[in-house]
């Protein structure tokens, strides 16, 4: 069992265009015997700007004033719920990518969010069972990378995969998935 825990999946240039996850780069949130959870970070959803209802559980609601607050789709999976996806500095200036479901700290970034960077909130998720991920890796679906901040907060939506690819020293139109003999 592989733990990619706080690495990228990649989605393998071959993946069909219409699929889901074509071009799709997806931070993993939790890996464990379980199965798998991460969010997709390079598919941008919408804009808010105005009053936001958002509540933790369904009798606390409030309303946040958004403006300019970017969201992506993260995923298939519980697309009403949201998650925040941030860069943190520890107490020896080191850097980690969190994320949280928190009210509060979403209260913090709304005040702040259209100047923000390393930053971004997220609807849905992606999910895989035990085993399945695995698989998907044996089958060459995706490309498995660390995680940087460089790609998850601040590449172009559109030129993410794309530069995770080359990270790999992978180009997109180079690429085969079929192998074989001579």
């Amino acid at each position: 069992m592989l733990n990619l825990t706080g690495k990228l999946l990649i989605a393998s240039p071959s993946t069909e265009s219409d699929s889901y996850f074509a071009k799709s780069v997806i931070y993993i949130i939790k890996s464990d015997l379980n199965g798998s959870v991460g969010v997709i970070v390079n598919s941008p959803f919408m804009t808010l700007n105005g009053s936001v209802t958002v509540s933790n559980d369904s009798h606390n609601k409030e309303n946040l004033e958004m403006k300019d607050f970017h969201t992506y789709s993260g995923g298939p999976v519980d697309i009403e719920r949201g998650f925040i996806l941030q860069l943190q500095k520890g107490n020896n200036k080191s850097e980690r990518i969190v994320v949280t479901s928190n009210l509060e700290t979403l209260r913090k970034l709304s005040k702040k969010l259209s100047t923000a960077k390393n930053c971004i909130f997220i609807f849905g998720h992606c999910g895989w069972e035990a085993g399945q991920l695995e698989e998907e890796l044996r089958n060459n679906y995706w490309f498995i990378a660390e995680a940087s901040k460089e790609i998850v907060f601040s590449v172009n939506d559109q030129t993410k995969w794309t530069k995770a690819l080359e990270n790999l020293k992978i180009t997109p139109l180079q690429y085969s998935s079929l192998v074989g003999n001579c």
